[in-house]
């Protein structure tokens, strides 16, 4: 049998206390952990109880930690695992936080994946840099397709960012390479910016540079 001595709720954290036992033992414990086992000064535990404490302490630990995480900036499921199990946290609590998460409509795989398509094609990348993230952010695999058709098309992209690179130059082999190869870094393929260079030599009107 546990006794609880104390309940003081810890400065600048108005869900969290510390609870003291008799067993010399200290939790820190949320809001939910004091409703649900209905903790007060005097309340006398069972051992069995008092470890069904525990466990319930040790998933609100992890939610809040979650929960933290994903307030910074957003991830996969996968992604929040990985963090929560190198920090730690039980796999069965990191599973729990999760599906919590998700319940809530806090993760998000689909519209995270959305959310990278728009922050990227923004940024003037192309496809290939788009899935390497995909990779990066351990976005399943079915989600890709649904998010890439927010890609807008390549060609304008492309268009824009070689009159950027180019205007108002002449550009010889060595400066159409680097061009290439700095669309190439962005993601887009080989073919792709042949055809944009096409386009762009094909609209020079090369006696006004």
């Amino acid at each position: 049998m546990i006794k609880v001595l104390k309940i003081e709720q810890i400065p600048g954290y108005k869900n969290s206390y510390y609870v003291y036992f008799d067993n010399y033992t200290k939790l820190r414990c949320f809001t939910k952990n004091i409703v649900d086992f209905g903790l007060r000064a005097d309340l006398i535990l069972e051992d069995e109880r008092f470890e069904e404490l525990k466990a319930a302490v040790s998933e609100s630990n992890t939610r809040e930690i979650a929960a933290r995480l994903i307030s910074r900036r957003q991830m996969s499921e996968k992604e929040l695992e990985q963090k929560l199990l190198m920090k730690g946290e039980p796999e069965e609590n990191v599973h729990n936080a999760i599906g919590w998460l998700r319940e809530m409509g806090a993760l998000d795989d689909g519209a995270y994946a959305s959310a990278i398509v728009r922050h990227y094609a923004k940024k003037g990348y192309g496809l290939a840099r788009i899935k390497n993230e995909f990779y990066r952010r351990y976005i399943p695999r079915e989600l890709w397709e649904e998010a890439l058709k927010q890609m807008p098309d390549c060609e304008d992209v492309l268009d824009r960012l070689i009159a950027k690179k180019l205007a108002g130059t002449t550009p010889d082999r060595k400066a159409l390479r680097k061009v290439s190869d700095m669309l190439y870094r962005r993601g887009f393929s080989w073919d792709e910016i042949r055809s944009a260079l096409s386009r762009y030599e094909a609209g020079t009107d090369w006696e006004d540079i």
